[in-house]
């Protein structure tokens, strides 16, 4: 039977990747399998964030226009220049790409669209319908969705896959839970029982070694 792996923590806790140290791990381990664990990583966001392109195109295009005059104005001393251009960063959105612009503008924009307009307003099953979906699509073996935010992404796991099938996992950063913000998507979770805890406050190394722990657990329950 399919399997689930649903990786929740805070913002910059080192979800995805932890996913990224697991699917790797899996992959080594299937050297060692007459047949090969297959595996699929997506998001509760990934639908999220497309959406949000498409939708936010027009604001983006606006802000994005007033972030590159402000480096036109001129006459301006050395320390002005310095702000304008750090204020130029602040305001530029680019949301097609999903990883390599986290600014704090475009981190509200997704927490507003996915949450408050979508969770609250349409349904809270919105984006857990679509990533399930996605995953059962996949064919995979093992599904991992690294970006738990709320209860129902992890107790409404079991309307798609059966119970024994289901792992959720809650990466613990220290600092991370010191910059975290108060949007209810990084606290909805601050309070659940997570069976496994995977602690993330020392070496990228210790956390592959973690990792690799868990995908022999992972891969024993297809022996």
């Amino acid at each position: 039977m399919p399997k689930i792996i649903l990786i929740s923590g805070k913002k910059r806790s080192g979800k995805d990747t932890f996913a990224t140290y697991l699917i790797e791990a899996i992959n080594e381990l299937n050297e060692g399998l007459p047949k090969p664990i297959t595996t699929y990583h997506t998001s509760f966001a990934k639908a999220l964030k497309v959406g949000a392109a498409a939708d936010f195109r027009l604001i983006e295009l606006y802000l994005n226009d007033i972030a590159k005059d402000l480096l036109l104005i001129d006459n301006v001393s050395l320390e002005t220049t310095e702000a304008l251009k750090q204020i130029e960063t602040k305001l530029t959105l680019n949301f097609a790409e999903f990883e390599n612009n986290k600014n704090v503008l475009q981190r509200l924009f997704w927490q507003i669209y996915g949450t408050e307009i979508f969770r609250n307003r349409h349904s809270q099953n919105y984006w857990t319908c679509r990533a399930f979906q996605d995953c059962i699509g996949s064919g995979a073996d093992v599904s991992i969705v690294s970006d738990a935010r709320f209860p129902n992404e992890v107790t409404d796991t079991n309307m798609y896959f059966c119970d024994e099938d289901i792992f959720p996992i809650r990466i613990q950063r220290d600092e991370a839970d010191r910059m975290s913000d108060s949007h209810v998507s990084e606290t909805a979770l601050d309070n659940y029982e997570f069976d496994i805890v995977i602690p993330n406050n020392s070496t990228l190394d210790e956390l592959k070694l973690l990792a690799n722990s868990y995908a022999n657990k992972i891969v024993r329950t297809f022996i």
